[in-house]
């Protein structure tokens, strides 16, 4: 009680460690981002409120207490370290209006802006209700979908062998199309990776038997003995846990049983090992998995068709893929199919020009001309892209509403905790147009300078009491120059008249 304390505030960034140092670095003399200090407290004070915190960031506080000398003692922690204030529901949106729309007689305008505060979450959608009853007894109700909610365009690209074939070889390639776009990839391997990662190597050891491999020989046989038929293929590559050369690569050309056929002879340590696949991988010009486009000397035809993610397949189309693509992979099954899921990271264009993928070129093959394969393309996920959800909008966006009577509106946001709790808009308001022509219009001559006109009220007033008549009157029918006037007194109702003088005899 005879020291004064005072209590500090930092956020995540500025978390201290247990000896009450900064985690992260700092500029000597600087004040640490988010950092605040309550300032000196008086001895006898025993709580502290900590106000003006922002809902989801997480607050570490430390404690020190100060003697008469004003030396400080080492930072005290609390229990918990840190906290993170809860997620709140949101603020009531704001300056919430209704206004004509203008030219259309089933919908209104609806203004409004985001809340003073989110509640520390995103806001993911605004309610909307429009009633011709101040107590909202069956409104009609709209939900507004934020851009945090758009679903990104995914397609499903498969490899399939039919009647027991076993996929071995080739390549095939895609039509892309979009925001009115569209192109064709250049050939895609059989087995491509998926991302541009990976095209430098992928591994996948086979870990369900040993392989017994002889120095300078091709044959390999595993130990104990397993079918390797499903699991291994002709055309793969591999490498074994004791050869001689760790980077080099082994291709199969043939699968018997248990039995692997190599291209060429093994060198390395005889015995049981570890075999692992390879997809992907550096190597010459020639033998290179890396992605290239063609060239005649450097990237020839066979080796563009064996070479390349799919991700960068796709994304050399960048007329087409803005943002590029996310690719992920199965495979392979035991007829050495390969299934791909293509996630466009572009907002989906709307309507037509939505991301669209079909199959332009297949040339597959199978081992021992056994079967046949094609490729499947199928659509997994319809995009969907959203527009700012803040105001102005039309509602409802289908129209319905009955011209000239008054309606109510009110707004709620909404974010992962909730409700707002609604705002209402400052006043009612009717949908309306521009009322039709009067009717029955008449012209007569009343002396040799004035002329009378008289007509009827519209047929359709737009959805509004009509306020005054504009008179107009001209030497010439297109009305180049005109003289005007208006009829304002409405109370007696139609028919109305209107003498106009000072006209030119004849």
């Amino acid at each position: 009680s005879q020291y004064n304390i005072s209590v500090d505030i930092t956020d995540g960034n500025n978390s201290l460690d247990k000896g009450g140092f900064m985690v992260t670095s700092a500029v000597v003399g600087e004040t640490p981002v988010d950092y605040n200090t309550s300032g000196i407290l008086e001895s006898f004070i025993t709580s502290y409120e900590i106000h003006g915190l922002a809902t989801g960031t997480e607050y570490f506080v430390a404690i020190s207490a100060m003697n008469q000398k004003h030396r400080f003692s080492p930072r005290m922690f609390p229990t918990p370290l840190s906290i993170v204030p809860p997620v709140q529901v949101p603020q009531s949106p704001q300056n919430v209006r209704l206004d004509v729309n203008k030219g259309f007689s089933d919908s209104l305008l609806l203004y409004y802006e985001p809340p003073s505060s989110d509640g520390g979450d995103v806001i993911l959608r605004y309610r909307i209700e429009l009633d011709p009853t101040k107590t909202f007894d069956n409104p009609i109700v709209e939900d507004v979908v934020c851009p945090v909610k758009n679903k990104r365009t995914v397609w499903q690209v498969e490899t399939k062998s039919n009647d027991n074939g076993i996929i071995d070889g080739g390549s095939f390639s895609l039509f892309i199309s979009g925001y009115g776009f569209s192109g064709r990839t250049s050939e895609i391997p059989f087995d491509a990776v998926a991302l541009a990662q990976n095209e430098t190597g992928t591994i996948e050891w086979l870990n369900f038997t040993f392989f017994k491999v002889q120095n300078g020989s091709s044959s390999v046989f595993t130990s104990p003995s397993h079918a390797l038929q499903e699991r291994i293929f002709v055309g793969n590559i591999v490498r074994f846990s004791g050869q001689s050369q760790a980077n080099k690569n082994y291709k199969v050309i043939s699968v018997l049983g248990d039995t692997l056929i190599l291209s060429e002879a093994f060198l390395g340590y005889s015995g049981p090992q570890r075999l692992s696949r390879h997809y992907g991988g550096r190597g010459s010009p020639a033998s290179s998995k890396i992605y290239c486009e063609y060239d005649a000397l450097l990237c020839d035809e066979q080796t563009v068709a064996s070479s390349g993610s799919i991700q960068k397949k796709v994304e050399a189309l960048s007329n087409i893929v803005k943002s590029g693509v996310w690719v992920d992979r199965d495979g392979p099954s035991s007829s050495n199919e390969f299934i791909w899921r293509i996630t466009f990271k572009d907002d989906a264009p709307h309507g037509t020009e939505d991301f669209q993928v079909t199959l332009a070129s297949n040339s597959l093959s199978v081992d021992r001309n056994v079967g046949s394969a094609k490729v499947l393309v199928t659509l997994l996920t319809v995009g969907e892209t959203y527009s700012p959800c803040e105001g102005p909008k039309v509602f409802p966006k289908s129209g319905g509403l009955v011209k000239g009577l008054q309606y109510f509106a009110r707004v709620s946001a909404i974010n992962s905790a909730g409700y707002s709790r609604p705002k209402r808009a400052v006043s009612p308001q009717a949908p309306m147009v521009v009322p039709g022509p009067p009717t029955s219009v008449s012209l007569d001559v009343v002396s040799a300078t004035e002329l009378r006109i008289m007509f009827g009220s519209p047929i359709d007033n737009g959805g509004d009491a009509i306020q005054k008549y504009l008179i107009e009157w001209s030497l010439s029918n297109s009305f180049r120059e005109v003289g005007s006037t208006t009829i304002e007194y409405l109370k007696g109702g139609s028919p109305f008249f209107k003498t106009i003088g000072n006209l030119s005899t004849g």
